[in-house]
């Protein structure tokens, strides 16, 4: 069976890159191809330095139309070009991260019994290497479906598979601003669709913490951060909604309208005071997942 696994160059990924190959090279099984898509905005950028860890592993290094794309284009192009190369299985990762070195293995076996499959995350501070808890050792959840995705995100491209087939039921990608950071829109399509994601066991992806993550475990939110959040959950919602039955587009339709109606409340300085001063206080009780901080609920505790 042909598994792909797949990743994207860019400028300033390149310190990070000797992780990242030794991480692949380094796996238990041997059996993928490794396909990278080069979004890097310098036409002399190549990999030459860095092909010496992964001998022995066949590479495909894709350009990028027009590169440096924007991410919703860069990941529909993705999607696309993945969707002619008759995989199997495919596996993703961000190339400034890297991998327990079962993951691949752990991650083909899943995928054999299910559509798509994601293990844990294990958070590091990227100039002293410091680990943190992993994520879902914290809260741990054994199957995310569409309702699971619906307030915040738990699936991102550094610790998820699917099966290649499942590319056939993915929505487009939308090209507004406010979707570049496209994983949450990529998976939340896919399970809207009826697909549901199985957590892997026994194997992690370490997640790099650094100034340009820019969707990095937050663990102290700003006004900035805030208003960043709410248009990228508007965006979904408005995103989902037209490719929805009617029970599952009320639900998104309830929640574009709170959406709205918390951008309002926080046009007030003082509101948005008072919930950077609640969002903060949870974050220090409980670790959130991806866009969690834009909570509705918080505006019933704001007069």
């Amino acid at each position: 069976m042909k598994t792909i696994v797949t990743g994207v160059l860019y400028r300033g990924v390149e310190s990070f890159l000797q992780d990242y190959f030794e991480s692949i090279a380094g796996q238990s099984t041997k059996e993928f191809q490794l396909y990278l898509f080069n979004n890097h905005q310098d036409s002399s950028f190549n990999l030459e330095r860095w092909t010496s860890f992964i001998s022995g592993i066949h590479l495909t290094v894709i350009d990028i139309p027009g590169r440096p794309v924007p991410p919703p284009t860069l990941r529909q192009y993705m999607v696309d070009i993945l969707r002619t190369q008759r995989a199997d299985f495919l596996i993703f990762t961000d190339t400034d991260d890297y991998f327990d070195q079962k993951r691949f293995e752990m991650t083909i076996k899943a995928l054999r019994e299910n559509d798509i499959v994601f293990n844990d995350l294990t958070p590091f501070d990227s100039e002293t290497k410091q680990r943190k808890l992993s994520i879902f050792s914290q809260r741990p959840i054994s199957t995310i479906t569409f309702k699971d995705i619906l307030d915040y995100n738990l699936l991102g491209y550094s610790h998820t598979g699917i099966k290649a087939r499942c590319l056939d039921r993915a929505l487009p990608l939308p090209m507004d601003a406010a979707s570049k950071v496209t994983d949450w829109f990529f998976f939340g399509g896919l399970l809207s669709q009826g697909l549901r994601a199985t957590f892997v066991p026994g194997t992690t992806t370490y997640y790099r913490q650094y100034a340009e993550n820019t969707a990095g475990i937050v663990e102290t939110f700003d006004e900035q951060k805030i208003r960043s959040g709410v248009k990228v959950k508007k965006s979904y919602y408005q995103y989902l909604l037209p490719n929805l039955d009617l029970k599952s587009a009320l639900s998104i339709s309830t929640r574009l309208q709170k959406i709205k109606q918390l951008e309002k409340e926080l046009s007030d300085p003082e509101k948005m005071r008072k919930y950077l001063k609640q969002v903060n206080a949870k974050v220090q009780q409980q670790k959130m997942y991806w866009w969690e901080q834009i909570d509705f609920s918080f505006l019933d505790d704001v007069p």
